[in-house]
């Protein structure tokens, strides 16, 4: 882990990913580089103190909130076609991830707007 700051200046409040990522030193390095809160679920028999932290409230938000992430990235893939780039090279890329993301953001907020209206009409 060279830098957590992610091109935003700071290092990120929450380090979240699946079972496999996990080690101690990649926990430590995490914490080092200025994460609050690191989310890796251990892997194996775990201690009771390693048993506690993973069953907290906070330690457990952060883990679904990786789940929501993944599940936002599939829906992208299966309803935008970004399973597969029509543009090339890195740019082109980032363009269509891009355009991806602000289709499905502006369904999202379209859909918010209509379940806002209906529920003004109904009361």
């Amino acid at each position: 882990m060279q830098t957590a700051e992610c091109g935003f200046g700071h290092p990120p409040r929450l380090l979240s990913a699946d079972r496999g990522v996990h080690s101690a030193d990649t926990e430590v390095k995490a914490l080092a580089a200025g994460v609050n809160l690191v989310a890796l679920p251990a892997v194996g028999k775990v201690s009771v103190l390693r048993q506690a932290l993973e069953q907290s409230w906070l330690w457990r938000r952060a883990y679904r909130w990786r789940s929501g992430i993944e599940g936002r990235i599939a829906s992208l893939r299966r309803e935008y076609g970004l399973h597969i780039s029509s543009y090339h090279e890195l740019e082109g890329m980032e363009r269509w991830i891009g355009l991806g993301v602000l289709a499905s953001n502006l369904r999202h907020v379209a859909q918010a707007q209509v379940t806002r209206a209906t529920k003004k009409r109904v009361a």
